[in-house]
């Protein structure tokens, strides 16, 4: 049986005005969506595509194919939460939302996302990107007329391609991972990825196996110091992280037979 542990942060970051990303740290289900629209827009719609999420909290699913259908299910949901409020409320029509969502079930992880929010693992202190950014620029890449490293400094890297409640219809991408004890998965909008490289939160994520700490008290102390990365780096955006540490349950020991009673009890 795994644990997990868990702990999100966000913060404004060092220009905007107001914090339009938003997140969900649950029992089994965790999220990070990151706004875009007009006054306030944003922000409902970050928080609004949340909710279906977090409804999936603590359910039990009988295989990973369903667990996995739910989530992807729920992420649809939170697209049109987020279409009809903008159909009904002049001041949030345009508004929109990247999200990305996990869903621990037993030694399994099923991952659903729509944006440029990222999930991410680290492993054997091994750090790859789970998630496939729909940004223009990764288009540029995976058409090869991008660099990575090109792309990083792009003008349009932020344009996405993809996103909750612009569209009455959405397409999401959907995996499962299996878990092994030591695993961290980073959810983070793009607040963190634009201004820190790769290599930069790596280094950030061994700060998970410090020794003598507390997983939780590690776990959190993470997530913060990923945030705070960020801003050093000028905080262009707002900052999100959800941090997922994952260890094994010891095994409770088999009860001993009591054997026969003895003679004459």
């Amino acid at each position: 049986m795994m644990r997990v542990h868990a702990s999100g942060h966000t913060d404004v970051g060092q220009v905007r005005e107001a914090n339009e990303d938003a997140y969900h740290v649950g029992d089994s289900v965790f999220a990070v969506a990151d706004g875009m629209g007009g006054h306030l827009a944003g922000e409902v719609a970050s928080s609004t595509a949340l909710e279906p999420i977090s409804e999936l909290d603590g359910h039990v699913f009988s295989d990973a194919a369903e667990a996995r259908a739910a989530l992807r299910a729920a992420l649809l949901d939170a697209n049109k939460a987020v279409v009809t409020k903008a159909a009904d409320d002049p001041q949030f029509q345009g508004m929109g939302t990247t999200l990305t969502a996990v869903m621990v079930e037993g030694r399994r992880a099923h991952i659903a996302h729509v944006g440029d929010s990222r999930a991410y693992l680290f492993r054997d202190r091994t750090f790859s990107q789970l998630t496939t950014d729909h940004t223009l620029v990764q288009r540029m890449i995976d058409e090869g007329r991008l660099t990575r490293e090109e792309a990083a400094r792009h003008p349009q890297r932020s344009v996405i391609t993809r996103a909750i409640g612009v569209e009455p219809d959405v397409d999401v991408d959907a995996m499962s991972l299996d878990l092994v004890p030591g695993d961290v998965v980073v959810l983070c909008s793009d607040g963190l990825t634009g201004p820190v490289d790769d290599d930069a939160i790596a280094d950030l994520l061994e700060s998970v196996d410090t020794p003598n700490v507390e997983t939780d008290e590690r776990v959190a102390g993470t997530a913060r110091r990923l945030v705070e990365a960020a801003n050093d780096a000028g905080g262009p955006d707002n900052i999100t992280v959800v941090v997922l540490a994952f260890e094994e349950l010891p095994t409770a020991p088999s009860p001993k037979s009591a054997g026969p009673a003895p003679l004459g009890a």
